[in-house]
């Protein structure tokens, strides 16, 4: 019973966090009809992904299957999310973007939750093969600073280097420099939780 309500927990966790991130991309973007088709197809992957994770739960041996699982459906995601390039002109345009985060948002959290899971019930040595070095802190706080008005703002000006805006250099400065410290947190958090890992190991 435990391991079912982790398994609900898991999905309403990754689902509430991958709708915000649609949400926030939504009223960015200015979608209309077509985030309806989001947030239907949203609740699909989240579905989807929290059975198949569940079956490699009670089939898994090793931690690094969940990898490999994760992988996988993020790549499904990507393709499915390519696809939509094809939708319905009724739309107006493709939400690739509102469905691609938002689903590897969900699949990360489910990723992460459900190893977690299983290195608490798995077979022996299976906590500590379960721990992992993924950056969750720098993730986070990373993910809370982009997808709000402010930087999604920084982020197009960036990409987009209109004539126009005379400060075009300066925001891809700011956002360049801004994913360089992403990467040095994120690789000083990987190396922080790889020590403990290491620690738990011996």
């Amino acid at each position: 019973m435990a391991t079912l309500f982790s398994f609900i927990l898991a999905f309403i966790v990754s689902l509430l966090a991958g709708n915000a991130a649609a949400y926030a991309l939504a009223i960015y973007l200015r979608s209309t009809e077509e985030f309806i088709a989001v947030l239907v197809v949203l609740v699909l992957a989240a579905l989807v992904s929290i059975v198949v994770f569940a079956v490699v739960y009670l089939l898994a041996r090793h931690p690094r299957v969940f990898n490999h699982v994760a992988w996988g459906l993020a790549v499904l995601v990507t393709v499915l999310a390519a696809l939509a390039e094809l939708s319905d002109p009724i739309f107006g345009r493709s939400p690739v973007l509102e469905l691609l985060l938002p689903s590897w948002i969900v699949i990360l959290i489910q990723w992460g939750w459900v190893r977690r899971r299983w290195g608490r019930t798995g077979p022996p040595g299976a906590r500590e093969m379960a721990m992992t070095r993924w950056p969750w802190i720098v993730t986070a706080v990373a993910l809370v600073v982009v997808l709000n008005p402010g930087g999604l703002a920084v982020i197009e000006a960036a990409l987009r280097q209109s004539v126009t805006d005379w400060f075009r250099s300066f925001w891809l400065g700011v956002t360049l420099g801004g994913a360089a410290l992403v990467l040095v947190l994120a690789w000083v958090e990987y190396t922080i939780r790889g020590r403990r890992i290491e620690r738990a190991i011996r």
